[in-house]
């Protein structure tokens, strides 16, 4: 089983609650949603069961994972989503999360079709997400290039022109980062995945 999902039902399955719990907390301390601002102004690391109780009533609110799996049914990846207070036909994206050993190799991509396809079937239309700039580019570019899906809001062109300056200078003039300044900045790309696009006509042969 290459997914899992994640809802009330599932949780209430001791064995797999905990194995999902210790990953949960992984992808919680990565993503930095697992500390907090201490009285002195340091950061702190929140208790590892407050964030499970939290996340557990947070799944008894209706927040939904899918996490995928190896062979062996290590967890690789995981990416959470619940329903928008102010669209109830917009999916909003809460957690997203792959390990770093399977990172490069389309695990978040496989991820984000698995979740275009879970929302279709209940019945959204639309896909809030945002994650950050450098780790979205290769994904992103993938789903523009999908007929059926439209990227409402984006900054892939802004992107790629940077991108396209930043190759044009040559390497022993560019920067030392490996990455132009827009991908390295700390900011999150939003974007809207419109899912209702009928597919498109198949080409006659002549």
């Amino acid at each position: 089983m290459p997914f899992i999902f994640v809802d009330k039902r599932k949780i209430n399955e001791r064995e797999f609650f905990e194995k999902f719990s210790e990953f949960f907390l992984i992808a919680s301390r990565e993503l930095g949603i697992g500390t907090k601002i201490g009285k002195n102004g340091e950061i702190e690391l929140i208790p590892k069961q407050v964030l499970i109780d939290e996340m557990r009533a947070s799944i008894e609110r209706g927040l939904r994972f899918i996490v995928s799996t190896d062979s062996h049914g290590n967890f690789k990846g995981l990416i959470s989503f619940s329903k928008s207070e102010k669209n109830p036909e917009r999916a909003m994206v809460f957690h997203f999360f792959v390990r770093p050993e399977f990172r490069g190799k389309g695990e978040g991509t496989k991820l984000i079709f698995r979740l275009i396809a879970v929302a279709k079937r209940k019945g959204f239309k639309e896909i809030d997400m945002g994650v950050q700039l450098k780790d979205a580019f290769k994904l992103c570019s993938k789903l523009s290039r999908n007929q059926r899906l439209r990227l409402e809001r984006s900054d892939l062109v802004r992107i790629k022109r940077a991108l396209s300056e930043w190759r044009s200078i040559p390497s022993t003039k560019r920067p030392k980062s490996r990455m132009p300044e827009i991908m390295e900045q700390p900011i999150i790309w939003k974007t809207l995945i419109s899912m209702n696009q009928k597919k498109p006509p198949k080409r006659k042969i002549r």
